[in-house]
């Protein structure tokens, strides 16, 4: 069943669910499946449909509960989790969906677009490689690393300048980077490397997904038709999991990045955490991972200059 554990929702195997005709239906054949969970990788999907969320929890028996809506299996509302997101997925680590609330319906991800970035970037580059950030990279706006045109830094600082504040700016340095590794004749880096995002996405099992830029903006000078799916963000966050680059970044507590100014000058970049394309929660048993997936939010970045 689906089970309130300290309000975060998950499968227990061999349960049983109440049914509307006060019988018991059991989840004995979904029991090897379930235990997967306990042993594998968990993505649970929430987007936000641009900004707009529904408006509070919602208990809904029109959500997917282990191939079947809950209202089909007799599952009752008190059986199943109250989540405010419009769009959700809990899947399995064979891609085994549990749990899914619109999981196919086509939605603006915003920053959750820098999860496919960084799959790249880790896919195309050693992490001590230099990178120099660019006017466009430095003028892009809105979320940022704050990274100033002309510095230096590696591709690892730059990974951590696009999750930990989900930069905008960090977005474009390693795009044009990693876009001119993939074509070196390239006339434009970053285009090259959006498309390779659409290829890599597709290679990946999506198919509800269409890439634009590699930092998600999606309004004014950036507006268009970009899009994914819960369930497809599950496939990209079920990869990107499997990076340990990854995987150090965002359960990094460290805030800041380190560059090397366009004058030489050393400098510490203190960076804040964003609500941006990914938190990372590790709910019990620890071998398990739940990816909440929120709408950014602007991030604030104060450079200096240390003295030891």
């Amino acid at each position: 069943m689906i089970a309130d554990a300290g309000k975060r929702y998950t499968l227990v195997p061999e349960e049983t669910i109440p049914s509307k005709a006060k019988s018991v239906k059991s989840l004995t054949s979904f029991a090897k499946r379930s235990a997967q969970l306990a042993a594998g990788f968990v993505c649970a999907i929430a987007l936000a449909a641009g900004v707009p969320t529904v408006a509070g929890a919602q208990v809904l028996t029109t959500d997917n509960v282990c191939g079947k809506t809950a209202d089909a299996r007799g599952i009752t509302a008190e059986n199943l989790p109250d989540i405010d997101a419009t769009n959700a997925l809990v899947m399995g680590k064979d891609g085994t969906v549990y749990y899914a609330r619109g999981a196919d319906e086509q939605v603006k991800i915003a920053s959750i677009t820098k999860v496919m970035t960084a799959i790249l970037t880790v896919e195309n580059c050693k992490m001590d490689e230099k990178v120099t950030v660019s006017n466009a990279a430095a003028t892009v706006g809105n979320s940022t690393a704050g990274l100033l045109e002309g510095d230096e830094l590696t591709v690892k600082q730059a990974l951590r300048g696009l999750m930990i504040p989900s930069g905008n700016d960090a977005a474009i340095v390693l795009a044009e980077y990693v876009g001119k590794k993939i074509d070196p004749k390239t006339k434009d880096a970053e285009a090259t490397f959006v498309k390779a995002m659409n290829e890599r996405a597709k290679k990946l099992g999506c198919t509800g997904t269409l890439f634009e830029n590699p930092h998600g903006l999606d309004f004014d000078e950036w507006a268009g038709d970009m899009h994914s799916t819960a369930h497809d963000v599950a496939l990209m966050m079920q990869e990107a999991m499997k990076n340990d680059t990854i995987r150090e970044v965002v359960a990094s507590e460290d805030s800041w990045i380190e560059v090397t100014g366009a004058d030489g000058t050393w400098t510490r970049i203190t960076i804040c955490w964003a609500k941006m394309a990914t938190s990372v929660a590790r709910p019990a048993p620890p071998t398990t991972r739940a990816i909440a997936l929120r709408a950014p939010t602007t991030a604030t970045a104060t450079r200096s200059t240390p003295s030891f």
